[in-house]
């Protein structure tokens, strides 16, 4: 070794505690912002994370609050996490810049250590050339060392250490790249800290405020529903799973249309799972919120079945008519039936799934169906509707469609909002616990006209007082006046009696939109309604046409019914809507995590390791340059 004063030499280890410095900063606050913000608890993308949420009524006006609220990350705390994002990513960009000169750097002084404490006397000058040469980020160097025949003339261990620290080092940035991404996504923030404040509310039908709707306000809405209905009416609460053939179009025509060689355009019934009403509309996302909705979906069919099974005497509602009494054979007689309490609430007031089945008869007489068709005998067909009432999750944030029916749904075990009812005077947050609305709400007796079954408000809708068919059945009179061009007067459903194939009663095959306001017509009126709509002709080109008709009004009425019970305010509930606030946040997996830490602690442990060994060791030189070199080979 030269005869040159040999001292410590402090400043490498200075650089390394400050290079490790801001590489552990940089990479804890970038673990912190893949787990948690920096500022808060946590990324919220759910109400359920800071929940039970409730909400209360006013008026117009609505409370809400959350048990959790003090968790919410407010505009301040996001901006200042988005101040720290920023700065770590620019100082990552600085570090990945300076990571292998800085490695390179501390090793080239810990190679003056090493070969003064290794080589004190002569030394192999092609290993000192290898360090001297920084071989350890030279590809050539390192073939040679590593796989060369005469390797171990300049293979050494502190140059397998270095070439490690250094590989290390070059490998963190390029990994965390590819392991880190920086996602927009939306979550729960406030503008300030307290509730959060939903962007908007839509009402929602429930068991307890079905329980408290008034049969005769669901009968009129039903009615007016199914004399203004047209075919090609958007129907926005009927909800179709994805794979539903009719789940193209927001109109339950327009998506159900038959090949025309198949017999021209008919209207596919509303059956089974597939397809369900519920108050909200089918394009809802609650987004932030997770909440159930009340559903119905109910199925119709019809048959064919002896007059004996007609029920006589009917035990609930039931109503007829006389098409033509002057008719030489006889009279013509319709007539209608649904068995059963006509005020009777049929539901039992529990959120788990329930069904219920109902049957409705109609009969022509002999007369009547010979009259209206090529058939002589007479006709009585049963049509039955079986509805199933139950909850099924919304859209949101969290899944792309909503949720099958629940069997059982119980409300307090679940995190979709709940109603409280604070003590006059009281604010909402302050509501006592025993008022805060968990599994049931609370019910008084039902009204005294409860809300029916489906088919029954529907028969009630088309065959019941005020309607088309009552109006013209108990109306005898033979005033003749001009039909005004406003279609005062329209035809219930008529579009369920569309040209079909083959029509082989072309009086009956198909109906206008507005009947005649003359009273002169109205038993004509009557007789063409009837017989397309519920008499099956000979040709069975018909023959679903009662199915279609009583479909239909079914879905009008379970609407009118889910409308009227998500009207009533102390038996509804509302569902909050938030799409959230479009954050960017960052995110690596845990086992990312994990992977980049070793690796920096190995790197550091490496630098940290080289740094004291070169800052203890009194040293001759700082670097192995060539003019140390030079003095080596003297």
């Amino acid at each position: 070794m030269p005869p040159v004063p040999r001292k410590k030499r402090p400043l490498s280890l200075l650089a390394c505690f400050l290079y490790a410095f801001i590489l552990i900063f940089c990479w804890s606050i970038t673990a912190i912002l893949c787990v948690r913000p920096m500022k808060g608890s946590g990324w919220h993308d759910s109400y359920a994370s800071v929940g039970p949420c409730t909400y209360s009524e006013a008026g117009n006006a609505y409370g809400f609050d959350c048990d959790g609220w003090e968790n919410i990350m407010t505009q301040g705390q996001l901006a200042a996490n988005d101040r720290w994002r920023r700065t770590v990513r620019v100082l990552g960009t600085i570090m990945s810049v300076a990571a292998i000169p800085v490695s390179s750097a501390l090793c080239a002084r810990g190679a003056v250590a090493y070969i003064q404490n290794r080589y004190s006397g002569e030394f192999p000058f092609s290993k000192v050339m290898a360090l001297a040469d920084r071989g350890w980020i030279n590809p050539t160097t390192m073939g040679h060392a590593l796989f060369a025949r005469d390797r171990r003339k300049y293979l050494s261990w502190y140059l397998i250490v270095s070439l490690c620290i250094c590989a290390l080092g070059a490998l963190i940035w390029p990994l965390q790249e590819l392991l880190l991404t920086q996602k927009s996504v939306q979550l729960l923030v406030v503008e300030h800290e307290g509730a959060p404040s939903p962007s908007s509310y839509v009402p929602d039908a429930d068991i307890a405020g079905l329980s408290q709707v008034n049969s005769t306000y669901a009968i009129g809405a039903t009615r007016a529903a199914i004399d203004t209905a047209e075919y090609w009416d958007s129907q926005p609460n009927i909800w179709r799973d994805p794979e539903n053939a009719c789940n193209q179009a927001g109109t339950w025509g327009r998506s159900c249309i038959r090949d025309p060689q198949k017999g021209g355009t008919f209207i596919f019934p509303l059956l089974g799972n597939s397809t369900f009403v519920s108050n909200l509309a089918s394009t809802l996302n609650t987004g932030l919120a997770v909440n159930h909705a009340f559903r119905f979906n109910s199925s119709v069919d019809c048959e064919t079945v002896p007059e004996s099974t007609y029920p006589e005497p009917c035990s609930g509602f039931t109503a007829s008519t006389t098409l033509s009494p002057d008719s030489e054979s006889g009279d013509q007689i319709f007539k209608v039936c649904v068995p059963g309490n006509v005020s009777k609430f049929p539901w039992n007031v529990t959120r788990n799934r329930q069904d219920i089945s109902e049957e409705l008869y109609f009969h022509f007489n002999s007369a009547g169906v010979s009259a209206l068709s090529n058939a002589s005998s007479s006709l009585t067909r049963r049509c039955t509707a079986n509805t199933t009432a139950g909850y099924f999750q919304l859209p949101n944030n969290h899944n792309s469609t909503f949720g099958p029916v629940l069997e059982e749904f119980d409300l307090a075990l679940s995190a979709d909002t709940r109603m409280a009812f604070p003590p006059k005077g009281t604010s909402s947050s302050n509501y006592p616990p025993e008022k805060l609305l968990g599994h049931a709400y609370p019910i008084p007796d039902p009204p005294e006209s409860p809300a029916l079954g489906p088919l029954l408000t529907a028969a009630l809708s088309l065959f019941g007082p005020s309607t088309f068919f009552s109006t013209r059945a108990n109306t005898s009179g033979s005033e003749n006046t001009s039909t005004t061009p406003d279609c005062t007067d329209p035809i219930p459903l008529y579009y369920v009696a569309s040209p079909t194939f083959g029509s082989a009663g072309p009086e009956y095959a198909e109906l206008p939109r507005c009947a005649s306001t003359s009273q002169s017509a109205y038993n004509t009126d009557l007789r063409a309604w009837l017989g397309a709509l519920f008499l099956l002709d000979s040709t069975e080109n018909y023959k679903f046409r009662a199915r279609d008709a009583f479909t239909q009004a079914v879905f009008f009425a379970n609407k009118a019914n889910l409308a009227q019970a998500a009207s009533i305010p102390d038996y509804r509930r509302i569902i909050p809507l938030d799409e959230g606030v479009q954050v960017e946040r960052l995110y690596m997996a845990p086992a990312g995590i994990a992977v980049l830490s070793v690796i920096i602690g190995l790197h550091l442990l490496g630098l940290i390791w080289v740094s004291i060994y070169s800052a203890w060791v009194p040293t001759w030189t700082e670097v192995l340059d060539a003019l140390a070199v030079a003095r080596l080979s003297h």
